[in-house]
Formats: structure tokens, C-alpha cells, sequence
């Protein structure tokens, strides 16, 4: 078990969810109205931060603003460009409370807008400066959700990087309270049908107006009880939910049409990344391969550009003798080894990265490290002059700045 994934409790924290996303509605509708409308509506999604959740940068009159949801201090923080900044203690508070706080924080900011002020995905929705009902804030339970969400977040983040594809953010969508990661194939889907409540058929229809597979992280409610990983795709193929998936415990939701994976698997995994990677890359592949995707074309694998010791490979080809260069031998003394037993001279000097000799460059006259090399096979060297930081592969002949 990781401790860095926290427990999520749903019954113990339901309550604390239910006032939290509607805060989260409340600032994403500020969002909405602020930004132009982007594809899919990811204009409108916040993400996650050092600090908790925010809007990023949004325009107004005078410049931008952003909105950010601290869970480590529990405060909601409003800047400006201008230079201005408001904040609102994050507390037992309730929904109308806080809709009426940050609009007041807006007004005295000179930011004016105006917001739908009805929660949209809810049944049963309450108008925002009516809602009395929602007020519970537990900082410890939030702040155990934002840690997930990062977690999640940093999983997520290196899933998509496979992807050559058209890909979404990793962003939070408001409406559900998911935390989601989208790929798409590059064809029109068929016209979907709508049918989340309190929500524009029309919206729904630009949403999905392309093909997706899409995954994310939700945190339950009360018919399911678990927060949890899920996958799907639009359109649906009809062998979709029958493709074997990883890990072992992910199962299939006919009624949902979606494959799920229970966070307290990834949770108490010996690696919950590697486990909650396996979820990603297994179900996506079933959506890709059932619904006849061009894998070859939007799947890449962009490692090499960024090996463990960040080192900038001075050429097309990947060395992987320098990639495996864990920790840098500097000379011992600003000499080469062999010229000082005989008295020669020498221009450059040069350190061996596998046994750490310190010997002569080939514009001396010993040329003493090409040498050792051909008497060792030791592949890589750095320059031993001040000031100099590259490497060369006799090997690969690639050169390299660390």
C-alpha cells in the first residue's frame, strides 16, 4: 500500500463532497462565461493544482483573472493581473453563502459577470442563492480527495503522453465531479443523444461530436457507494465490454457501458501506478482495437526525448550508453594519467564514465582516452575542462550536453 493515496471513505465524506462540487459548479460556471467556447467544452473544466483546483487564466475587461480552491489552507484565492487579490476562508458555509461571498469578491474586483445560477448534471437541482441545505466542509476529508486528485492527476498526465492524437487535458469536469483524460480517433461520431439531467441536449451533442475513448476518476455517490476509475467510449462497439482488460479486478457495467476499476485496488496496489497505468492503457486499447481505430498513426512513444538525466542528445539517434549515465565521475586531479608517467604533454583532458580514468584528448599527441577506449570498450567520456559540460560515445559517436 502507498501511503501517499489516501483513504476515501464515500459515507464518511459525502456530505463535504456535495457542498464542494457545487462550490466547484459555481466557479466553473464563472469559467464558462468568461472563456470562448473551446471544443467539447473544455472551456470550461478546472484543473489540478499545487494548491487544490483552479480555473487558470481567464480574460476580462482589464486583463485576466484566475480563480484557485487552496485545500492545503482552505481558502478560495481570486487574482488579478492588475495585481488585486481576494480571499474567502473555505469553511461550514453554505451553498448561497458562498455564491453571494464571490460575487461580491468579483464586484469589488471590478471583474462583472453573470452566471446561470442553477447546478447542471443534479437532480433535483436547488438554485445556487437558495441552496441552505449544503454547508458541510470537512478540511481533512477535501484535502485527502485533492491528494488523490494529484496522484490521479500525475498517472493521468503520463497516460496521455502516448498519444499522438487529438487528447484532452487532464482536467475536472464540474458537472460530475470527474477528474478525466479523453483520446480521440479524428472521425465524427454519430449524433449522441443526450441525457445527463439539467443538461442542453445541444451541449451533449458537441461533447461527443467526435469518436473518444474516455477516461477518468470519479468519487461515487450514493447508488455507488466507491470512488473509482472508469473507461468508455463513444460510439459504443458492441464487443467493447467483452475485451479482457487489467488488472484482474476491473469489471464491465452493461447498464453503464463503461469498464471500472475500484480506487482502493490502485489504492492498496504494490505499485498503484503501474496498476492504475495497466486500467488505462488495456481499456483503451479494447475502445481502439473494437472500434477499428488507426493505432499506428495516433499512438507514439516520445521517451527517448526525455531520458532520466535529462541529458540533450546532439543528434537524431538515441545513445543509450549515455541514457544509462546515473551519476557523472569528475577528474580527480586536472591531469591526464598516462602523460604524467612519461612526461607528455597534452591539450584536453577527458574522464571515463565507467571506471573514471582522467586521460588525454585526440588533439593531444597520445591521444590516450581513444585508447582506453579501443583497450576497454568503455563507451562514454565528458570533457574534465572548467566550464565544459558534454559527453561523447565513441561507440554511437553522439554527443550530448548534461
Amino acid at each position: 500500500m502507498d501511503a501517499l493515496w489516501p483513504e476515501l471513505n464515500y459515507t464518511d465524506w459525502k456530505d463535504t463532497l456535495a457542498t464542494v462540487q457545487l462550490f466547484t459548479q459555481i466557479v466553473g460556471k464563472i469559467r464558462l462565461k468568461a472563456m470562448p467556447w473551446i471544443n467539447h467544452s473544455w472551456q470550461v473544466t478546472l484543473y489540478v493544482s499545487s494548491k487544490g483546483l483552479t480555473t487558470g487564466a481567464m480574460p476580462y475587461a482589464k486583463g485576466i483573472f484566475e480563480i484557485e480552491f487552496d485545500f492545503n489552507h482552505h481558502v478560495l484565492i481570486i487574482t488579478t493581473s492588475k495585481g488585486i487579490e481576494e480571499h474567502m476562508q473555505l469553511q461550514h458555509l453554505t451553498v448561497a453563502d458562498f455564491y453571494k461571498e464571490i460575487f461580491d469578491m468579483l464586484g469589488n474586483m471590478n471583474i462583472d459577470i453573470s452566471i446561470y445560477a442553477t447546478p447542471n448534471e443534479i437532480e433535483h437541482a436547488i438554485p445556487f442563492e437558495k441552496d441552505d441545505i449544503h454547508k458541510t466542509y470537512s478540511k481533512e476529508h477535501i484535502h485527502n480527495y485533492w491528494l488523490a486528485l494529484v496522484q490521479v492527476e500525475k498517472v493521468f498526465t503520463k497516460f496521455r503522453a502516448g498519444f499522438n492524437g487529438k487528447c484532452s487535458p487532464v482536467h475536472l469536469f464540474w458537472g460530475a465531479f470527474d477528474l478525466a483524460v479523453t483520446r480521440f480517433s479524428g472521425r465524427s461520431a454519430p449524433l449522441h443523444l443526450g441525457g445527463a439531467p439539467n443538461m442542453p441536449v445541444r451541449i451533449m451533442q458537441e461533447a461527443y461530436s467526435h469518436e473518444v475513448s474516455s477516461a477518468g476518476f470519479w468519487p461515487g455517490n450514493d447508488a455507488f457507494p466507491h470512488a473509482a476509475f472508469y473507461s468508455y467510449c463513444y460510439p459504443t462497439p458492441a464487443n467493447f465490454g467483452e475485451q479482457v482488460v487489467e488488472p484482474a479486478e476491473a469489471f464491465y457495467n452493461k447498464e453503464m457501458g463503461e469498464f471500472f476499476l475500484l480506487y482502493d485496488v490502485v489504492k492498496t496496489a504494490a505499485n498503484p501506478e503501474a496498476t492504475l497505468l495497466k486500467f488505462l492503457n488495456s481499456t483503451y486499447e479494447a475502445a481502439a482495437n473494437t472500434g477499428n481505430w488507426n493505432r499506428a498513426e495516433l499512438e507514439c512513444d516520445l521517451t527517448s526525448f526525455k531520458n532520466k538525466n535529462h541529458y540533450y542528445i546532439m543528434k537524431e539517434n538515441v545513445c543509450t550508453d549515455i541514457e544509462e549515465v546515473e551519476h557523472i565521475k569528475t577528474a580527480k586531479e586536472h591531469v591526464c594519467e598516462e602523460c604524467i608517467k612519461t612526461g607528455s604533454h597534452w591539450m584536453h583532458l577527458r574522464t571515463c564514465q565507467t571506471c573514471g580514468v582522467t586521460l588525454c584528448c585526440d588533439s593531444s599527441p597520445k591521444k590516450h582516452m581513444t585508447k582506453h577506449f579501443h583497450a576497454t570498450s568503455h563507451p562514454v567520456v565528458i570533457s574534465a575542462e572548467p566550464g565544459e559540460k558534454w559527453m561523447w560515445c565513441y561507440k554511437h559517436e553522439v554527443m550530448a550536453e548534461y
